[in-house]
């Protein structure tokens, strides 16, 4: 395992994990910092997009556990990051995103985001910050083709099939993409979409992506001025590369670096800042993942990467450090992901800071503190776990610290963070040490987090084990990925319209489900409720598409009951002939009814209905992992790494500069 986390003997010698570096002190710790919120990996997923090609749709779907996820996390899981925002909120804490926002990086993904975004405060919209993930702007995020270049059947027009909803204008079948009708997110349109949401419009050469113009660099704000009152962020520094879709260019060296300062505690008198790295800053272009080489050496899904440009950046921000002034980084790939040449730049730069070292990290989807040694000094590292996969949570944090500023407390709680920045509310304070609940690391106390946050979690763990169990045993049918190995076959095709008319059966009859016990859902399916200017029609009789089943139907409710196989999907065989007869014509229909739904969702303004639907996401993830390790399993036994539920890491350095 450590051999596989060193990629080579330089990054072990300067980034070990130790137990030994750091001395715990006693003595009086002040809160430096308002509780803010740190999360990580929704991964926002476009589920009624067309089937890519066949190493397309193994790379999504067939070789990678992480992205077999039930189809409720679709539906639901961006009402988890809603959450967030609900306005019963008497604190309003910052929340700081640590990446992979979206997961295929649609443009739809990121419109279903933009409705959560608009519905709160400008105020509250400012206190939200993106930190860039892999997913962030790249296919699935391994991907960053920048070309109409099919690469063994994936390419651009790949990465657009798959974002491309079925009924939308155009309804493509061809080769080759037409740039300006694109419906997927690269890295330069994902960066300059952030830049201008936080600091205004950038320069509008960025935006024309017909030729390979300058690299737009961002250095904000402009000499002599300040940050506006209300920001978080503080500086921006970066450039983005445009996308030329005629030929390769560099734009996977786009990068945003952000300086963040937080919210200080009450009577505070420490600036607390936030320096957050772009860690999916690559040389040269990321092509195919079956390019043997690129694999190896330039896949942000397994490696982060920064370059001198960017680093240099984060160096002038640390050199500027106040002397009243408390430094934390954070990036979006855990330290062990870091390249190690990535590792072996950046320690020195970190070990720069004037207080002890702490890097804020996401990626694993597993969560965790551990503490590490950079340039000589000990660093104490606090990974957040995922809102797609289980354990889902994020995490209530805030800072206390020293006078002198040598010594520092990390809290991390799943609840409200305690003001005096001790310990979260139900732990027991100790460092490194889970909380008096823990069973033996098991889910159980993540259960019960859930369980006081969602009044019908158990109805809904108990609802949701049977729909994510038809799904899990139809994914385990290994027949499927066998038939894509017959490269550009019937067969192939065949199996990728399948798995994905097999997830929209299940979204299908999940939202029948749910549509049964909240009302409020209901309205928004059966066409009772208002309809605003941008959704979706509840008819769907325009037959353009031949063959359409809901040409009459009243309502997505109405339709989703009428096509074959949803209602009935629990029980009926999937793989029955009159299901698939005619399959991507099915398929076609029933996507289109499901990214009716989604859109109509988008305009759902009852906060209590936003929390009942992640906590439908949050139960599916469950009992999703509870299958993967058993089909009787219990969520509540399913075993999480020994540092998940510590309640707060110390950071302490006599040889901070």
């Amino acid at each position: 395992m450590f051999g596989v986390l060193c990629a080579g003997l330089l990054s072990c010698t300067s980034s070990l994990p130790v137990e030994t570096h750091l001395r715990w002190q006693d003595g009086p710790l002040v809160p430096v910092t308002a509780p803010f919120i740190v999360l990580g990996d929704t991964q926002e997923h476009e589920i009624t997009g067309l089937p890519a090609s066949v190493f397309g749709g193994i790379s999504d779907r067939g070789m990678t556990e992480v992205t077999i996820r039930p189809p409720q996390q679709a539906l639901f899981g961006r009402f988890l990051f809603a959450d967030l925002f609900r306005p019963d909120s008497d604190a309003e804490p910052a929340v700081i995103h640590l990446g992979d926002l979206l997961d295929i990086s649609c443009r739809s993904e990121l419109t279903r985001y933009e409705a959560i975004l608009d519905d709160v405060s400008a105020a509250r919209q400012q206190k939200w910050i993106l930190v860039p993930g892999n997913h962030d702007g790249t296919a699935h995020g391994t991907l960053n083709i920048v070309d109409n270049d099919s690469k063994f059947g994936y390419g651009a027009p790949g990465w657009d099939y798959e974002c491309r909803v079925p009924g939308s204008v155009p309804d493509i079948f061809k080769e080759r993409v037409d740039h300006k009708q694109e419906v997927f997110l690269g890295r330069d349109a994902l960066l300059t979409w952030y830049a201008e949401r936080k600091i205004g419009a950038l320069d509008p050469a960025i935006m024309d992506t017909n030729s390979a113009k300058s690299p737009t660099k961002i250095d904000w704000p402009r000499l002599g001025e300040t940050s506006p009152p209300g920001r978080l962020i503080e500086r921006m520094v970066g450039k983005i590369i445009a996308r030329d879709p005629a030929r390769q260019t560099n734009y996977a060296e786009s990068f945003l670096v952000q300086k963040i300062i937080l919210p200080p505690a009450r009577g505070g008198t420490n600036r607390v800042s936030i320096i957050a790295l772009d860690t999916t800053q690559f040389p040269g272009h990321l092509n195919a993942i079956w390019q043997l080489g690129s694999t190896l050496s330039a896949n942000p899904g397994q490696t982060g990467y920064v370059l001198k440009d960017q680093i240099d950046a984060v160096e002038r921000l640390v050199r500027a450090q106040g002397d009243n002034e408390i430094l934390i980084f954070a990036g979006h790939h855990d330290w062990a992901s870091l390249d190690y040449r990535v590792k072996w730049a950046l320690a020195p730069v970190f070990a720069a800071a004037k207080n002890p070292v702490v890097y804020l990290s996401a990626h694993t989807h597993e969560g965790f503190w551990r503490r590490w040694r950079v340039g000589g000094r000990p660093m104490l590292e606090f990974n957040v776990s995922s809102l797609a996969d289980w354990p889902i949570a994020y995490r209530t944090l805030c800072v206390a610290a020293s006078e002198d500023r040598r010594h520092l407390r990390v809290v991390a709680g799943f609840a409200a963070a305690d003001p005096d920045c001790r310990t979260d509310r139900t732990g027991s304070g100790t460092p490194f040490q889970a909380s008096a609940t823990e069973d033996d690391h098991a889910s159980k106390p993540l259960i019960d987090m859930w369980r006081a946050n969602c009044p019908n979690f158990d109805t809904e763990l108990t609802a949701q084990r049977s729909i994510v169990h038809k799904h899990r045993e139809e994914r385990r049918k290994i027949s499927h990925l066998f038939a894509r190995l017959l490269f550009g076959s019937q067969a192939a095709d065949f199996s990728l319209y399948r798995d994905k008319l097999n997830d929209l059966v299940i979204a299908g009859y999940a939202l029948i489900d749910a549509a049964g016990r909240y009302p409020g859902l209901r309205e928004v399916l059966d066409g009772s409720a208002p309809s605003g200017p941008d959704v979706r029609p509840y008819r769907l009789d325009d037959g353009h598409i031949q063959g359409e089943q809901c040409r009459d139907s009243p309502s997505i409710l109405a339709c989703l009951n009428r096509l074959p196989g949803v209602h009935n999907a629990l029980t009926d065989d999937l793989q029955r002939s009159e299901l698939y007869n005619s399959v991507q014509l099915r398929y076609r229909d029933l996507a289109r009814v499901i990214a009716a739904a989604q859109d109509n969702m988008s305009q759902i303004n009852d906060w209590s209905l936003k929390r009942d639907l992640a906590c439908i996401a949050a139960a599916a993830a469950a009992n999703d992992a509870a299958e993967q390790k058993s089909s009787s399993a219990s969520a509540e036994e399913l075993d999480l790494n020994s540092t998940f539920y510590a309640s707060s890491g110390e950071a302490v350095d006599d040889d901070a500069p």
